[in-house]
């Protein structure tokens, strides 16, 4: 295979490394004309034809690399040298000086030893893997992102749930077809895609070796993606077992799942001829169950907003009153759509991402499901993924081309609302026997999913007249002067620092998932000082930024290059565990504890397909912080618990944190 040193290339090539941090790759251009034409014509059947395999850069793919010990202790040192006092981090250096003299390297080769026997994947793939499917706690609070999706700008659609819902079904369908029969366009990150993202370009892949495509891609500043993850984006599900869950496909599946008002209903949406169907039928069938006069709720959805312990021996205990094949109706749905009840408001974006992350009614959520589609009772739409699977790279990939294709075509419309009997719809409700004993469960996640709601309070923050455009002027990355305002804010309300997660993708390797960003480097830490002091003079303190934003920079770099700390520490232990060998000093020394009890863990939200979106805090004292920077205006939507941290604090912290960045900025 012809060799490349890719790494030397990312260091020039900021945009990529930008591109990865946020988790977003850049959508494909489609090439299919703006109009559609007839059911059975392929301009309506697919959303994209390519004219080369959907899989054409994956054979090709690097692997992504088991970094040297000693570079990675180096980098761990780094982290803890920023959060500890100087004789704590004395003694968490003399841990590390004795696990490179003793357990690590003997580790260390057990590893790589590993990766060269497993040559079609990673070496973090299955352990990771591992890492969500034993988490035994509610993936609703763990694990599961809530994202709202941009508002569609069309009257006509933006408030009518069943109108959006279907042609937003349409779309994904026609993704899915696409997929399915590899004529959906590689994902790939153009540097300059005005002269790549073409179909010259494409005509060039077609001819290429799959052994080389990749490299010889690299010479045209075109950076394939790993496309291992989209296999499990739709037509697949989360399964409880004990000890570990499972991730089941069912590539066979024709059908969706709706819930609404806690029940739940199944139709067909591809003929027998595997064909996409007439839009209005999706229509049809939408308002004929948003039509019923009557609901009786069995609840068992709340039952996926429970423990997994809870959750797997009610699922074997339904199972044993028969509900198999009515459980096994729900996990091989393409995909959920949840109609929910609630009534969007602009004015409260809090309440979005709640309902979206977590819900107020868990009886209308199936939270296994690999992707669901939400949407209140007025039209806005939004997602919730469950994360075992795949990260945002396949997600923000689907939604940002079904979203693109929403808005160049009218798959139904409000002239069609009749046009169809309901004698002609086939939808099936499913419906369950469910005992005392599995009514009992039901009331108790209910109730406990409730309390926990309860105990969460989410806040959407906005600074208008400040962003990219500032950044630019200032020669600060943007992603950088986030992690600062976070960094600041938390610094002006604690009086400490924090240790802080932000995620990166590896998706330029075969079968990459995340690394983490430790966001707090030595520059920053001085810089927020600096700020936080308030002696220092305008360019003394954008001096002190462009210093904090280069090391950001090259921390992002390393991380999206495989070259953080946290994953190779991660497997390295993961390894001793397996083996049976004794936890290494290192990962039992209470700093490495510390480090790794993540208060701000922090997520960008990148495209424009995307409005609010929000996660959980990881631990109970901390902070989820999904944030977006646009060109004239910031947004943090966080999270706390409000029995451990003060969201009103927060808030207060980085209004006054990026008034005091712009202030320095726009002077």
């Amino acid at each position: 295979m012809m060799s490349i040193n890719f790494s030397a290339k990312l260091v020039t090539r900021r945009k990529l490394v930008r591109h990865l941090s946020s988790l977003r790759p850049e959508s494909n251009q489609d090439f299919s004309d703006t109009c559609v034409g007839p059911v059975k014509s392929n301009e309506f059947q697919y959303l994209q034809q390519s004219i080369v395999h959907t899989s054409a850069f994956q054979r090709s793919l690097p692997r992504l690399p088991v970094p040297k010990l000693e570079t990675t202790c180096e980098r761990y040192l780094a982290s803890q040298q920023c959060l500890l006092s100087p004789e704590s981090y004395a003694n968490t250096k003399k841990m590390v000086q004795d696990f490179l003299a003793n357990d690590g390297p003997q580790l260390q080769k057990m590893l790589v030893a590993q990766d060269k026997a497993n040559k079609h994947t990673s070496y973090i793939s299955e352990p990771w893997f591992d890492m969500y499917l034993k988490d035994r706690r509610p993936v609703a609070f763990t694990h599961n992102p809530g994202i709202a999706l941009a508002d569609d700008p069309r009257p006509q659609f933006a408030n009518d749930t069943s109108m959006r819902a279907a042609n937003l079904l349409v779309s994904s369908l026609r993704f899915m077809k696409s997929m399915k029969e590899n004529l959906l366009f590689p994902d790939a990150f153009h540097m300059n895609p005005q002269k790549t993202n073409n179909d010259t370009f494409w005509r060039k892949v077609k001819w290429m070796p799959s052994m080389v495509a990749t490299p010889l891609s690299y010479a045209l500043k075109v950076f394939p993606l790993d496309m291992s993850q989209f296999e499990n984006l739709l037509q697949s599900t989360r399964l409880p077992n004990e000890g570990r869950d499972s991730i089941e496909k069912f590539p066979d599946s024709k059908h969706v799942v709706i819930l609404h008002k806690g029940c739940f209903y199944a139709f067909d949406v591809f003929d027998k001829d595997g064909d996409i169907l007439p839009p209005n039928y999706y229509l049809a069938a939408i308002k004929h169950i948003q039509s019923r006069t009557s609901y009786k709720s069995s609840g068992i959805g709340a039952l996926t907003s429970t423990d997994r312990d809870t959750w797997t021996q009610a699922r074997q205990r339904l199972v044993e009153l028969g509900n198999g094949d009515n459980l096994r109706k729900i996990d091989s749905a393409i995909i959920t759509i949840c109609l929910d009840d609630w009534e969007y408001d602009p004015e409260e974006q809090d309440k979005v991402v709640m309902e979206l992350c977590c819900s107020s009614n868990p009886e209308n959520r199936w939270f296994d499901k690999s992707v669901s589609i939400i949407f209140s009772n007025n039209g806005l739409a939004g997602i919730n993924f469950e994360h075992a699977w795949g990260d945002g790279v396949a997600i923000m990939r689907f939604f940002d081309d079904i979203i693109n294709d929403n808005l160049k075509h009218e798959y139904v419309t409000a002239n069609e609302n009749d046009s169809l009997n309901q004698s002609d719809i086939n939808v099936e409700e499913i419906t369950f026997k469910v005992s005392d004993d599995i009514r009992n469960t039901i009331n108790e996640a209910k109730s406990k999913h409730l309390r926990h709601v309860e105990s969460l309070e989410f806040k959407a923050f906005r600074r208008e007249g400040f962003g990219k455009k500032d950044c630019k002027k200032a020669k600060v990355g943007p992603d950088a002067l986030m992690q600062l305002a976070f960094q600041i804010a938390h610094l002006n309300m604690k009086g400490t620092f924090a240790p802080t997660y932000e995620s990166c993708s590896t998706a330029i390797y075969k079968h990459g998932r995340t690394e983490t960003v430790r966001p707090l480097t030595k520059e920053m830490k001085i810089c927020a000082e600096a700020f936080a002091g308030g002696h220092l003079s305008r360019n003394e303190l954008i001096s002190l930024m462009q210093d904090c934003s280069t090391a950001h920079m090259e921390m992002t770099k390393n991380a999206a290059t495989g070259k953080g700390w946290d994953r190779h520490f991660f497997a390295l232990r993961g390894l001793a565990t397996r083996e049976g060998k004794d936890i290494p000093k290192l990962f039992l020394d209470p700093a490495f504890k510390s480090i790794n009890h993540i208060i701000l863990s922090t997520s960008t939200l990148s495209s424009t397909s995307f409005g609010v979106g929000g996660f959980c805090p990881v631990v109970p004292d901390g902070f989820g912080l999904g944030y977006q920077i646009r060109q004239q205006d910031v947004g943090v939507c966080s999270s706390v618990y409000k029995k451990n941290a003060s969201m009103a604090d927060l808030v207060s912290s980085l209004d006054s944190t990026f008034n005091s960045l712009a202030q320095t900025i726009q002077t």
